[in-house]
């Protein structure tokens, strides 16, 4: 299904990046992380043989599936005219807020993989394309935590109002709601 590649981002092609969590648009990480780049497309992305889990610490986490239904919604977010240093910078940073600091370390909190990512395209036709995704590694037995059965986290989120952080959903003009944690 994936393959996992360097932590190392200066041995590797600047690839996209699918998100699913706390690192979409309208919520708390997105623009910490993204903000500072003016070439950024989003488009929406599913990911395949994955389950979607929220965690009562007030993110969610993919697991892999056996199972091609089990699929979840997210976003690919894609760099254009980005210098070298700046993605490996960003992934650095990305690496740093998922937890995720050496591959050969399997105790950190997420796992970077390059994985096969469906697209869905404006004209409603869908491409595969190579992304980097991370992958939660944390002990569902251990952490309390609540499957997503939609596979979408955003969605699960304003159905739910759950409540973590700063515990609102701030509603207004300029667009779809932001999440506030």
């Amino acid at each position: 299904m994936e393959k996992l590649l360097s932590s190392n981002s200066k041995n590797s092609i600047q690839l996209p990046f699918f998100v699913y969590g706390t690192l979409m648009q309208n919520f708390r990480n997105h623009n910490h992380m993204f903000k500072n780049f003016k070439f950024l497309k989003i488009q929406e992305a599913v990911l395949e043989y994955v389950s979607l889990y929220h965690f009562e610490m007030g993110f969610p986490g993919v697991y892999e599936s056996e199972n091609k239904g089990d699929v979840v919604k997210g976003e690919l977010i894609s760099l254009d005219k980005i210098e070298k240093f700046m993605y490996e910078n960003l992934v650095k940073n990305l690496d740093y807020l998922e937890g995720f600091i050496e591959e050969k370390k399997p105790d950190y909190d997420y796992l970077r993989k390059v994985c096969k990512v469906r697209v869905i395209k404006e004209d409603m036709s869908s491409e595969y394309i190579d992304a980097w995704v991370y992958f939660c590694n944390l002990d569902l037995n251990i952490y309390p935590n609540k499957k997503v059965e939609c596979g979408d986290w955003k969605k699960f989120m304003h159905k739910e109002r759950i409540k973590n952080g700063n515990d609102k959903i701030i509603e207004d003009d300029s667009g779809p709601a932001k999440y506030a944690f």
